[in-house]
């Protein structure tokens, strides 16, 4: 069954609201756009804040509350942080000040990452420590120096790893090229997981209606 035909019809379109630091978060629109098809979509590439990987964790926070704020006032019905080191630093935070629901890229990466011998990700995101966390049997590289090649279409340099590679950086599947190993993309996996959270806003406006 496909993710769109298991969403509840209580909502004839749904509008979903994402956003990153330039051109990464694409990555998940376009699988998104692929699996909802009768979905309305907004996508905020923060190029003032480009790039998230490369910012402090208050820099990040502040960037994402602000354009997190922005499509709650385009009156989406999720946001979606399309981003990791977002997802990493600013999902509880961005959680609290909005008043609709908010994701992120971590649940489904820590679910996929199970499999994953390697974490290519943001320094940031290797900074914070979170994939060495959840992801303890997986080496875990900052490749911040990767994403430059996706934001300007560039061919980067082959990267030898060992495989299967957990692509922890929305931009990376924008160069898989470069990567000589199985690759795993938490942007295909994420169809189920908006689709559960948009059945729960369902469930919560026939409980409040």
């Amino acid at each position: 069954m496909s993710a769109k035909n298991s969403i509840s019809p209580l909502k004839q379109r749904w509008k979903i609201g994402l956003f990153d630091s330039g051109r990464g978060g694409l990555t998940v629109l376009n699988v998104l756009r692929r699996e909802f098809p009768e979905a309305a979509f907004n996508y905020v590439s923060d190029q003032e804040g480009y790039p998230y990987g490369q910012k402090s964790a208050q820099d990040i926070e502040k960037r994402a509350l602000i354009c997190g704020s922005y499509l709650q006032q385009q009156e989406v019905d999720l946001v979606i942080i399309a981003c990791h080191t977002a997802s990493v630093y600013a999902l509880e935070a961005l959680k609290n000040y909005l008043t609709i629901p908010v994701m992120g890229m971590t649940e489904v990466a820590v679910a996929l990452g199970e499999k994953a011998k390697t974490v290519v990700a943001t320094d940031a995101t290797v900074h914070s420590g979170f994939y060495q966390n959840a992801l303890p049997h997986a080496q875990v590289i900052a490749c911040s120096y990767l994403v430059s090649f996706a934001e300007e279409e560039r061919l980067p340099p082959k990267q030898n790893f060992e495989g299967p590679i957990l692509l922890a950086c929305t931009h990376f599947p924008l160069i898989l090229h470069a990567f000589n190993q199985e690759t795993l993309d938490p942007a295909e996996a994420m169809a189920p997981y908006v689709a559960a959270h948009l059945k729960r806003s369902c469930l919560n406006a026939l409980i409040d209606s």
